[in-house]
């Protein structure tokens, strides 16, 4: 008696196949690349696939090649493991292997296994791991391995990659005159894992040790006047060539090592994306061990630091590079350096925070760092967001390197304005409100009315007759000296008080959800400046006195009407000293410190500054701006660098968005 077929093998073979796809999962080694290197690269606890294929022999017959299209080959048994693949006809499933050599002194690997498995199989990704001889063999490049015993590096990993398989096999390179693995498939992408050399600090005059690495060995070979005489393959600097991408791991290598490693990515002369990773990964704990020893706890971390200034300088030499990410950000002490030294050194935003075992330094949750996604989606009424209801935002430039017309600070408020008004729905109530010195030019209505009937920010321009009618919400409210605009905030919140009582009883009679009503913005231009009118007049007390009253004023209305009023003050007088050039004036004390070129350092008092600009002793060297900054909630700098625009977040007491920055404008 035959035992009927389950329902589910009554399926058609695409169906079954789309079922068997969510099953399919990435291989355990894609996820352990900057880990420290093991044998168990590929064990994984997840065995649906394997389980399936038990149920019957027809999903035996389905299952079977997506199972085997990553496979595990321990080298010393490859004869065994040919005889599988080409018996169950697995070969041409194969897309990615790993071969393991773990190498005892009673079973040495063949240096050229590869050219007898590349003859079966054709695989876009191969994963080489073990001893760094072998690796260095498997290159065609034999190794230094004298100082072995001060670095205990079992283990290294090897990865090669490359972008598709050819249509014409006879177009793939003859196996039997490429003495490396880099020759035998035209790779385009290498991963190394060096491994760790946090034992070697543990020796007297450790940086004189040489790391067994076959990058040392192709970087010493760039080396003006180096005598040594080394084995490499001939066709060596063509096959870098063919590099698009390089990654490369490694845990404190000795910065004199990281030049070698550098001078061999430079020969990578189409390398267009660089990655690099020098501290362990977040979850372990290799330095607290290795801190039992004789090392200084202070030496490795130094080692780093020195190691990122020439990656940065190198970055800059890459005549093909578009990006470069730094693994190391998750390290929270070291962070604020890494982002100071590398910005130094690139600059411009030219690299990037990756997060693939790190904290999430938000460059990677797709560009979260970018302040340009803030700016574009307009006010929001997220938490999250940095330009958002319930909050007081300040906008300022930095003085000393922008001395421009009120136009260049009001062009980001003008921005958020327009793309504001062009977004409400048609209502009676007033949209925004904003408050400015009749000398500021920014809002203009005619400069207003202009930016709506532009096709700008990514949207078409509108009608006249539409760009007037969504002017006629906003009111202008000019002003000549400090009490009028503090009068004019009275009328401000006079009229919000009267809104907020109209939604209130619109919502009670149609039950209309108060998220559907349009956001209102408050503008206030210039506030600092008038602010000086008063300190002339009197004294900077008075003039601290009545700003922080304003100040309370704009913070009350914000909290009171914090589900829909957006208030931005707009600063125009700058921040930052009156002097460009303090840090040649100025002597050396015992209360600064020396960087740079031997330039003294004041101290930044406040806690604030720029990314971009930490050269600024206080961006609020006066009473009355250190008043203005207390009474924001986010505070966002505008300066230039390097023919850029450059608008960083330099405050955020109330949110997450500290750090954040993004390229306004580039000339």
């Amino acid at each position: 008696m035959s035992v009927p077929a389950s329902p589910l093998e009554l399926l058609p073979n695409e169906l079954l196949d789309q079922i068997i796809s969510y099953l399919f999962t990435e291989p355990p080694s894609f996820g352990q690349l900057h880990h420290a290197p093991s044998l168990q690269l590929t064990q994984s606890p997840t065995k649906d696939l394997k389980h399936l294929q038990l149920c019957s022999r027809r999903l035996f017959q389905l299952v079977r090649p997506q199972l085997f299209t990553h496979v595990r080959l321990n080298l010393h048994d490859e004869p065994d493991f040919y005889s599988f693949m080409v018996k169950s006809d697995l070969c041409p499933y194969v897309t990615s292997l790993v071969a393991i050599a773990d190498q005892t002194p009673d079973g040495q690997v063949d240096p050229f296994w590869w050219r007898r498995v590349l003859r079966y199989l054709d695989p876009r990704r191969v994963l080489v791991i073990g001893p760094p001889v072998f690796i260095g063999n498997t290159l065609a490049t034999p190794i230094n391995d004298g100082h072995h015993w001060a670095f205990d590096m079992p283990l290294q990993i090897l990865l090669l990659e490359r972008e598709c398989k050819p249509r014409n096999p006879s177009k793939l390179p003859d196996l039997e005159t490429c003495t490396s693995l880099l020759a035998s498939r035209p790779w385009t992408s290498m991963t190394f894992n060096e491994s760790s050399s946090l034992k070697a600090y543990n020796h007297y005059e450790y940086f004189l040790s040489c790391v067994p690495s076959v990058l040392a060995e192709w970087g010493t070979n760039g080396i003006r006047g180096s005598t040594r005489t080394l084995q490499r393959p001939i066709d060596l600097p063509a096959l870098l060539r063919g590099l698009t991408y390089f990654s490369y791991t490694a845990v404190f290598p000795f910065y004199n090592h990281s030049q070698l490693v550098l001078d061999a990515v430079v020969r990578m002369r189409h390398l267009q994306r660089l990655d690099v990773q020098l501290a362990p990964a977040q979850d372990n704990h290799i330095t607290e061990l290795e801190q039992r020893g004789s090392m200084d706890p202070n030496d490795p971390w130094m080692e780093l630091s020195t190691s990122y200034s020439l990656v940065g300088y190198t970055v800059n030499n890459l005549p093909c590079l578009k990006e470069f990410r730094c693994g190391d950000l998750h390290v929270e002490p070291i962070r604020q350096d890494l982002l100071a030294i590398l910005d130094e050194a690139i600059g411009n935003g030219g690299w990037s925070g990756s997060t693939e075992n790190a904290a999430p330094h938000s460059n990677d949750t797709k560009n979260g760092w970018n302040l340009k996604n803030d700016w574009k989606q307009g006010i929001q009424s997220s938490n999250e967001a940095v330009f958002r209801c319930g909050v007081v935002l300040g906008i300022s430039r930095l003085r000393m390197r922008s001395n421009e017309s009120n136009e260049y600070i009001g062009q980001i408020p003008r921005y958020l304005l327009i793309n504001q008004l062009r977004s409400i729905h048609p209502s009676s109530e007033p949209s925004a409100f904003i408050i400015h010195p009749r000398s500021f030019e920014a809002f203009a209505p005619r400069t207003l009315l202009d930016e709506l009937q532009s096709s700008s920010h990514d949207q078409p321009g509108l009608s006249r007759d539409d760009a007037i009618r969504k002017l006629d919400s906003v009111q202008l409210l000019p002003v000549h000296n400090f009490t009028n605009a503090a009068q004019a905030i009275g009328k401000v919140s006079e009229a919000l008080h009267e809104i907020q009582e109209n939604r209130e009883q619109q919502i009670k009679l149609t039950d209309a959800s108060p998220s559907t009503r349009n956001p209102i913005v408050l503008i206030v231009a210039g506030l600092d400046t008038l602010t000086e009118g008063v300190i002339r007049a009197s004294n900077p007390a008075r003039g601290a006195a009545v700003l922080t009253a304003t100040l309370r004023t704009l913070t009350r209305l914000s909290r009171v009407h914090a589900s829909h009023l957006s208030i931005i003050l707009v600063n125009t007088n700058g921040l930052g000293t009156t002097n460009p050039e303090w840090d040649k004036s100025q002597s050396s004390t015992g209360n600064t410190t020396t960087h740079g070129h031997g330039a003294a350092r004041q101290p930044l008092e406040d806690g604030i500054h720029s990314i971009f600009h930490s050269d600024i002793p206080s961006l609020f060297p006066t009473l009355p701006k250190k008043t203005l900054d207390q009474g924001i909630d986010t505070h966002l700098l505008l300066s230039d660098l390097r023919g850029a625009q450059m608008v960083e977040v330099i405050k955020d007491r109330v949110g997450t968005s500290l750090g954040k920055w993004g390229i306004w404008n580039e000339q």
